[in-house]
Order: C-alpha cells, then structure tokens, then sequence
C-alpha cells in the first residue's frame, strides 16, 4: 500500500485487535496489510475464481516466506528488505 491510499480509522473490540495483531505476525505482514487482505477474501468469497485467485495469492505469499527461512537456515542470504521477497516471488512466477 502506498501512503497515497486513502485512511479509514476504526474503532474493534480489543480481542479483535489482538487476533489481528497475532495474525499479521504469523503472516509476516503489517497490521494494515492482513486487515486489508483479509477484507478482499470477503469480498471474494461470493466469486469462485476470486476465492482461487485470493488462494493462490497466498500460496505465493506463503511459499515466499518459506525460501527466505529455507534461505536463511541454509547460510543463503536474499537481498535484505522487501527486494528479497519480491525476488523470491518472481521466481515462483
């Protein structure tokens, strides 16, 4: 997301905070980011093919986190920040 996107400021109960909170650390993600990618699987799930572009979005995601753990466990090191991942991604590709 760019800082040109537009800011929506909400209010959540606190245990949905924190689930999201936990969610976006188990994902590798900001806060922003599992918010933003959790409200385009809503808005999918009524599309067949948008929950499988949705899912395969994912596996990319997922998959490109896993190099960077494999990467790293095996002395491997990708370039550092978010290049690294980009890299990887395209790879998938």
């Amino acid at each position: 997301m760019a800082r040109t996107d537009p800011q929506v400021n909400l209010r959540i109960p606190a245990a949905l905070k924190e689930k999201l909170e936990a969610a976006s650390v188990a994902n590798s993600r900001s806060i922003t980011a599992e918010v933003v990618a959790r409200l385009e699987a809503s808005f999918e799930k009524g599309d067949a093919e948008g929950v499988v572009d949705f899912l395969l979005r994912e596996t990319k995601h997922l998959s490109a986190k896993l190099d960077l753990v494999m990467n790293k466990l095996e002395g491997k090191t990708p370039p550092p920040g978010p290049e690294g991942v980009v890299e990887v991604i395209k790879r998938k590709r």
